[in-house]
């Protein structure tokens, strides 16, 4: 006996998981005749439900029990007569074209592949119209107590596979557009309309004018894309920002890279070593590249954010040696850290590394990385999205793999010292050590947007 009933209730379960249900505007699924006087000569609808037919073989069993019952789903009824017979509700409902048919519900909520499970498939079109009529007009106010928006109407809706919803249709008194929500999120999404954003950084500022909702096209997206508008003080032009993303408005206005300048060239203790003079090269590309030449070498450097490229070149008469084990570089926290060259496994960043030799009039291209700023990336991808880009080759498929932090900060615009990088280059069997200064600025796209601070 234990057997039959857990293969009764699994198969169930799914069923009326998909049932239809309005709340407020679904007919009441009760025994109790006496409720169901009230709602003689009302009108109802049964929804098609929207998706891809088989995808779940129970989620539009109402729908299919309407039509097996000569129901058109879509289609406005009046309810005639509702009896009670033999453990089924059964309703007299008739058409515009004066077409009656006899639905049968059963009151125990249990499927049949003939009859409905549940009355709360039957939506109540004269309460829910009678409602619109009374919120329709309704003034809302965002947080500041300033009235933004108007309830324009009531709407049921789609989002992605399933029945529709009720959303209310909001017109912004700001930029007279419409946008939708449900019921409950009224009051969070005006209470942002008419805020003006500003940064102490940026000349500008945005004010929220209204809301845009794209509903989804695909049944396999069930997300709504709500974004706000916004209105440029200085520009007048109005964007769009994801409501998720407003705190980043500035984004844009503050957008730019940090860059290194080679602002000196520690010259080593040796006397015998002459200062040096630097100077930059503007590339091609406008990139500065740096020189710096003394009597001993010749070093063009520039870095990116993780790493240092250079070209040395040995002017002495003599071999010279770049003694990595030794090398090390400061980063703008002040710490010295190991570096790493071209040629070192990044496995093997923190293991010994041999000198390189330059002999006279000879040079070496080379690359140096900070090694705290390599590590493993590990990319967690679900069985799912493996599975998609096996099968349909969707999206990228990022592998795990080495990578480099970044030297700067991901905030932009901070104001910062310095950071070096010291070489020690073995000459006569002396270590000469030379410390390249680099001072860190932020450099802006468009400077011209930043207030001087």
């Amino acid at each position: 006996m234990k057997k039959v009933i857990l293969l009764l209730f699994v198969f169930i379960l799914p069923i009326i998981v998909f049932s239809q249900d309005y709340g407020e505007y679904s007919f009441p699924h009760t025994d109790n005749f006496e409720i169901y006087h009230k709602y003689i000569g009302q009108k109802v609808k049964v929804f098609n439900y929207k998706g891809y037919p088989g995808f779940y073989s129970n989620a539009d069993y109402e729908e299919k029990a309407f039509e097996r019952q000569n129901g058109k789903c879509d289609s406005l009824y009046k309810i005639e007569d509702i009896m009670i017979f033999r453990g089924m509700i059964v309703f007299t409902l008739i058409d515009k074209n004066g077409v009656t048919i006899n639905p049968k519900v059963n009151i125990n909520g249990i499927s049949d592949n003939k009859h409905l499970k549940s009355c709360k498939s039957f939506f109540l079109v004269d309460k829910f119209n009678t409602d619109q009529k009374i919120k329709k007009g309704t003034i809302i106010q965002n947080k500041m107590g300033t009235d933004v928006a108007i309830i324009e109407g009531f709407e049921m809706l789609y989002k992605g596979e399933g029945y529709p919803e009720l959303y209310y249709a909001m017109k912004s008194l700001l930029n007279n557009k419409t946008f939708y929500c449900l019921p409950t999120e009224v009051e969070d999404y005006c209470s942002e309309i008419g805020t003006i954003l500003t940064n102490p950084k940026v000349k500008t500022s945005y004010r929220i004018d209204g809301i845009e909702t794209i509903f989804p096209t695909s049944q396999y997206d069930s997300s709504i894309k709500k974004s706000y508008y916004v209105t440029n003080s200085i520009t007048g032009e109005i964007e769009t920002c994801p409501m998720s993303e407003i705190e980043n408005i500035f984004s844009a206005d503050l957008r730019g890279k940090y860059f290194s300048y080679l602002s000196m060239v520690e010259k080593p203790l040796n006397p015998e070593i002459r200062y040096g003079k630097t100077s930059t090269i503007v590339s091609e590309n406008n990139e500065s590249k740096f020189l710096y030449r003394d009597n001993v070498i010749e070093i063009i450097i520039f870095p990116t954010s993780s790493k240092f490229y250079f070209e040395l070149k040995n002017i002495s008469e003599n071999s010279i040696k770049i003694i990595w084990d030794e090398a090390a570089f400061v980063g703008l926290d002040g710490c010295s850290e190991k570096v790493m060259h071209k040629g070192i496994k990044f496995s093997e960043k923190n293991g010994s590394q041999p000198p390189t030799t330059i002999i006279k009039n000879a040079k070496l291209d080379d690359v140096i990385i900070p090694t705290h700023l390599v590590y493993y990336k590990t990319v967690d991808l679900s069985d799912e999205s493996k599975l998609l880009f096996q099968k349909y080759g969707y999206g990228d498929l990022v592998e795990d793999g080495w990578d480099t932090h970044s030297m700067y900060p991901e905030q932009p615009g901070l104001k910062f010292g310095q950071i070096r990088l010291m070489l020690p280059i073995q000459i006569k069997n002396v270590v000469n050590e030379y410390i390249f200064v680099f001072d860190v600025e932020y450099k802006y796209n468009y400077p011209e947007r930043i207030n001087d601070i």
